[in-house]
């Protein structure tokens, strides 16, 4: 790490890199990258903030294509306080969100594949997207249904079945016709 007034090298650190100038963003939280085998932030101290999605099935961090990593682009929405990873493999547009504050990662559909990110003066992302289209992502009034997956819950004990009978869910204008 070089300290920018003296240009002293302050820092040695081994075994983490980058995996190109879309790959890094810096931002009022501190400074987000990722290279082929996890995300990290430095504010100033040094994280693996993407350790928790390195086993997604799908769309981990561990099980996407190098390939798939290196066309990535990392983005931040500063409205939300949140670190964004923009890829595509296959068809899938998608979208890792890291929400600062709570440290939870977020698995987003994307509608287009982005080619590069800035910041709009209101701190939404604005994304140059295929077909020369500009996007100014999460800033629309419209919503779309969602769903969420747990890991597997076992309380602490694998192999014993469990029951759940009290669930309390918060939400606000929903659909009770679906």
């Amino acid at each position: 790490i070089v300290n920018p007034e003296t240009l002293i090298i302050e820092d040695e650190i081994d075994g983490i890199g980058c995996v190109g100038p879309k790959g890094i963003y810096t931002s009022s939280t501190g400074l987000y990258w990722f290279d082929l085998l996890n995300i990290y932030n430095a504010s100033p101290k040094i994280n693996k903030i993407g350790t928790s999605i390195q086993p997604v099935t799908t769309y981990g961090w561990s099980n996407l294509a190098d390939s798939v990593k290196q066309n990535a682009v990392a983005g931040y929405d500063g409205a939300k306080q949140s670190f964004q990873i923009y890829f595509k493999t296959g068809n899938d547009k998608r979208c890792w969100n890291f929400y600062e504050p709570t440290t939870r990662w977020d698995l987003w559909e994307t509608p287009y594949e982005v080619f590069d990110i800035i910041t709009g003066e209101d701190g939404k992302p604005i994304l140059l997207c295929e077909d020369g289209r500009l996007v100014k992502y999460t800033a629309g009034t419209n919503k779309r249904d969602w769903e969420w997956e747990s890991k597997k819950i076992t309380m602490g004990d694998n192999t014993n079945y469990k029951k759940v009978r009290v669930i309390k869910a918060d939400a606000d204008a929903m659909n009770r016709n679906n």
